[in-house]
This record gives structure tokens, sequence and C-alpha cells, in this order.
């Protein structure tokens, strides 16, 4: 294994890695959090919960920027709260990572990249259509088309995006950079 920051970073817990990131939002808001333990005991439930790291650092990072110096762990991080955030965010079961991707090419403004963006939107939505209607091979078709643009067009198209509910090492090191990804 690689002793390089990215490594080490992918190779803590999920749950260490999601903490860290939130306290480190929060530090940057000014917020004294010295409530590690209790955060990242929340954390852990939201994991055992809902199965999908990328869905938990979104929707506990949001959590934290809304509350801000009011966050507290039970209260901002508590399942009420996470489950009305998480449906604000009007993301597809299973399609967090996909999202992720595409707010991270939103953030890097470059317009040489609206097709790739417009792309991943397209089938984002064909997803969330596909969901509600029940159509499963839509969704396997957009899930299949997300890969290939991934393989094509993503940051680090030589590894396949994570299975869901896998998503070890997200947030690769420096992607999310402590800012709320919305």
């Amino acid at each position: 294994m690689s002793n390089t920051p990215r490594a080490r970073r992918a190779s803590k817990p999920a749950d260490e890695r999601i903490t860290n990131e939130i306290l480190r939002s929060l530090k940057e808001r000014g917020h004294d959090m010295q409530h590690y333990g209790a955060v990242r005991k929340r954390v852990r439930e939201l994991l055992a919960e809902y199965k999908d790291e990328v869905q938990v650092l979104l929707v506990s990072l949001e959590l934290a920027r809304r509350d801000g110096a009011r966050f507290t762990p039970y209260a901002s991080l508590s399942p009420g709260s996470f489950a009305y955030i998480s449906d604000q965010f009007d993301v597809p079961r299973g399609a967090w990572f996909w999202h992720l991707w595409l707010q991270e090419e939103i953030a890097l403004d470059d317009r040489s990249r609206d097709t790739v963006r417009q792309g991943i939107a397209h089938w984002i939505d064909q997803w969330d259509d596909a969901q509600d209607s029940g159509n499963l091979a839509l969704i396997d078709e957009a899930k299949r088309f997300l890969e290939k643009l991934w393989a094509n067009f993503g940051p680090d198209s030589s590894n396949p995006p994570p299975a869901p509910g896998a998503n070890a090492g997200w947030p690769p090191a420096g992607r999310t950079g402590g800012s709320d990804v919305t």
C-alpha cells in the first residue's frame, strides 16, 4: 500500500473520514467543535442506516453548513434532520456518487466540460424518473451510461466508480476541500 496522503486517507474508516470532513467544515466557519466522539457516533449510525458514504458525507456537510454555530451532533445529525435534507437533494437511491461527481464538475467551471456535465445530469434525471416509475431496465441503462462517462471523462477514470454502499475512499483527498457540495 502506498504511503501517499490520499492512500492514508482512504485507509481510514469511513466514519473517521466523514467525521473529519464535518469538523473541518465547521472549523472553517469558526465553530469550535469539541464533540468528536459524538459526531463520529452519529456518523456511524447514519452509515449503518443509509449504507452510502457519499450520501452521509454530503448531507452531513449540508447540515453543518446550515446549522453553523448552532451545530450540535445529536440535534443537527438527527435522523429527522438527515432524512429531510437528504430528500431536499433529490438524488435517486444509489446515485450519490454520481451526484458528487456532477457537483465537482460544476465547481470546475470549465466550459469545455459542459457536455460531460449535461450527460451526467441527463442520466441522473433518467435514473430518478425510472426509480419513480419502477423501470429497472432504465435504471440499469442510466448506470451503464454513467459508468461510460466516468471511464472516458472521470477524474480518475483508470479506476471504476465504487459500487453503491461500497464508497470506500470517498471523498478522495482534496476533492471536497471542506466546501459544501450541494
